[in-house]
């Protein structure tokens, strides 16, 4: 089982109900490639970064809101990959 840690800064910018989520940041992970280099198998760990665009909408006076958002992972290194993933949610808050 592999081990995903995000860390993101992220900022929240409100226009009434509706309010827009961004932010970015990289993601800690156990994942290690092993290559080749020198004749010789090398462990190595590849980063990744993540980031977040997203709406919410939040009624001050109701505990119900709902939540999209789109949050790219990218692995960098050698080669660069986008995976674009995304999810969605509905929240009470107390």
């Amino acid at each position: 089982m592999q081990l995903w840690i995000p860390i993101l800064v992220n900022e929240l910018m409100s226009f009434r109900h509706n309010h827009i989520e961004i932010g970015m940041g990289c993601i800690i992970t156990d994942e290690t490639k092993t290559i080749l280099k020198d004749g010789r198998f090398v462990k190595r760990l590849d980063g990744l970064l993540t980031g977040r665009v997203g709406y919410r909408h939040q009624m001050s006076d109701k505990k119900l809101f709902f939540r999209l958002a789109f949050t790219p992972i990218i692995e960098y290194g050698r080669h660069w990959e986008v995976h674009p993933t995304g999810g969605g949610s509905i929240v009470f808050s107390f």
